[in-house]
């Protein structure tokens, strides 16, 4: 890549989209985790289309005591080591452990700053970045960064929708 080319970005949100939070809202270990089916072919179809892979969460559970910063850091080293034997690397995660009933912050979803950084950070290319989100609050962080994001029901495989990405990617190239 020459100096003035920018990445793209596939930014995913973590539970409902990578894994199933059906069971458990707040997720703080390894034992609590399910992926969601076809994640992996899912992550490898947006690599392999150019992108590269982060993810953003907020953990509100952190500022209620819940759980710690260390559990939340724990979980993802444990989630990237599977996805790298998977043949997937994260470029990032970005995660807000703020909960509005407690505290304010600027980087608790639907705000922007958890994106706004991914993309400022990477030098990532807005226009053909992406976010994919199972919640309203993921899209309206999306649209304040002013990237393309895709609304998907929680819990379930985005195999599809990747799939239709990548293509669209490959057309356009």
């Amino acid at each position: 890549m020459n100096r003035t080319e920018r990445i793209k970005l596939a930014i995913l949100d973590r539970d409902g989209v990578l894994n199933d939070n059906s069971k458990h809202y707040y997720i703080y270990q390894p034992a609590q985790w399910t992926w969601n089916p076809d994640i992996f072919q899912a992550m490898r179809a947006l690599r392999d289309a150019g992108y590269s892979l982060a993810l953003f969460t907020n953990q509100g559970g952190v500022s209620k005591g819940l759980y710690t910063l260390e559990d939340v850091y724990a979980l993802h080293d444990w989630m990237k080591l599977s996805l790298q034997e998977g043949g997937i690397d994260l470029l990032d995660i970005m995660i807000c452990p703020h909960h509005s009933a407690i505290e304010s912050c600027l980087c608790r979803k639907p705000q922007s700053l958890l994106l706004d950084r991914l993309i400022s950070k990477y030098q990532a290319d807005k226009e053909k970045s992406i976010l994919i989100g199972d919640s309203e609050r993921d899209i309206l962080a999306a649209n304040q960064a002013g990237i393309t994001s895709y609304l998907v029901p929680s819990n379930q495989s985005i195999w599809n929708l990747c799939t239709q990405i990548a293509e669209k990617e490959r057309n356009n190239d």
